[in-house]
């Protein structure tokens, strides 16, 4: 009898422990926590750390930025103005020169129409100048890319547009001339 009483506690008849199984207190979500919000950069800041710059270009490229009045009302665009990871700046040659693209935002703003594209071009001496391809803009959407030596702009979420960043001999400045409407 004692054998066939332990067989039977083994096999789970006759038992007196139950299995507890908790039940849940409170639901579990398997979304990914989001990232910490990026720190703000001054653009005269980030104008100050570009590499591999020298010191005289670094200079140079902080002596353009000066001359733009209220020049504090913005800072350098981070990936989390976008939603997603973004090229916002790229130091290289552009369309035969050689410079930086900026995107940036207008801190006293908070509409859509908040983004600029800036590009510094290299001077002899280590001068830039400074021109606003876009300038208080819904870039929102936009994403720079490069091919060789040449900057392109998407823009557009529904319709998408491309242009290239380049010298316009007939307007006298730097602009974004359109490669392709709605492709």
């Amino acid at each position: 009898m004692i054998g066939a009483c332990v067989l039977a506690t083994a096999c789970g008849y006759g038992s007196a422990e139950k299995k507890v199984v908790p039940k849940p207190t409170a639901v579990q979500s398997n979304a990914m926590p989001s990232p910490p919000p990026e720190p703000e950069q001054s653009v005269k800041d980030f104008l100050s750390g570009v590499w591999p710059l020298s010191k005289e270009r670094v200079v140079g490229l902080r002596r353009a930025w000066a001359r733009v009045p209220r020049n504090s009302d913005f800072r350098v665009a981070r990936s989390d103005d976008f939603g997603e990871p973004r090229m916002v700046y790229n130091y290289g040659e552009i369309a035969g020169a050689y410079g930086l693209a900026l995107l940036i935002v207008n801190k006293t703003k908070t509409d859509k129409d908040r983004y600029s594209l800036v590009i510094f071009i290299e001077r002899p001496g280590d001068r830039y100048s400074l021109y606003w391809i876009y300038r208080d803009t819904d870039l929102g959407s936009s994403k720079l890319s490069r091919s060789s030596g040449s900057l392109f702009v998407e823009t557009g979420e529904k319709s998408r547009e491309v242009c290239r960043i380049q010298w316009t001999k007939s307007k006298g400045q730097w602009t974004c001339e359109p490669v392709c409407s709605g492709c």
